[in-house]
């Protein structure tokens, strides 16, 4: 920019020049150029001046962005750090709905398993009793047959040794009381 406003100066300072030379007035050319000379010194200040102000923007500008650049990378790794902490709250999340998936998908098996498995167990262990019961009567015991033949043997001896004789006192009237005596 500054090329083309010094070029533009200089093209019309020679164009005053080029017309003052034809008419050989030696004073006014000079004057003209003077003007010209005074008034390119004074663009030439303008000049320095807006570069000056130009530059101080420019370093401003810098400065300016350099603090942006700054704030946007605390912001930046504030983001990734929240990111981050997003992350690992998604991730513990994830990991606690799938237990409860787990969790309630062994439920509703074992609700109907379990519903259904307390009264075949019950009816499972009255099946077994029973069963124990009738083996237990199946068995031949030596010791019944022994019981057997001791209590024939005492009903049908004339002295019994474990049994009252025959003509002993009852002891079932003796420990009755006695109703003849109310009424």
């Amino acid at each position: 920019m500054n090329r083309w406003l010094i070029a533009f100066h200089l093209a019309v300072a020679g164009l005053l020049l080029g017309s003052l030379v034809g008419c050989n007035d030696n004073a006014r050319v000079a004057q003209v150029a003077e003007r010209a000379a005074e008034r390119q010194a004074e663009l030439d200040k303008e000049m320095a001046r807006l570069s000056r102000q130009v530059a101080e923007g420019s370093k401003k500008l810098v400065t300016a962005d350099a603090r942006s650049r700054e704030a946007l990378l605390g912001m930046q790794e504030n983001l990734q750090t929240q990111q981050a902490e997003v992350n690992r709250q998604r991730d513990e999340l994830e990991t606690e709905r799938k237990h409860i998936a787990e969790r309630r998908v062994r439920e509703s098996i074992l609700a109907p398993i379990l519903a259904n498995v307390g009264p075949l167990a019950v009816c499972g262990l009255v099946l077994v009793f029973c069963c124990l019961l009738l083996w237990s009567l199946r068995i031949d015991r030596n010791d019944d047959d022994a019981v057997g033949e001791v209590l024939v043997e005492e009903l049908t001896s004339h002295t019994p040794v474990l049994l009252p004789p025959p003509n002993s006192p009852k002891v079932i009237d003796h420990c009755l009381p006695d109703h003849s005596d109310n009424e």
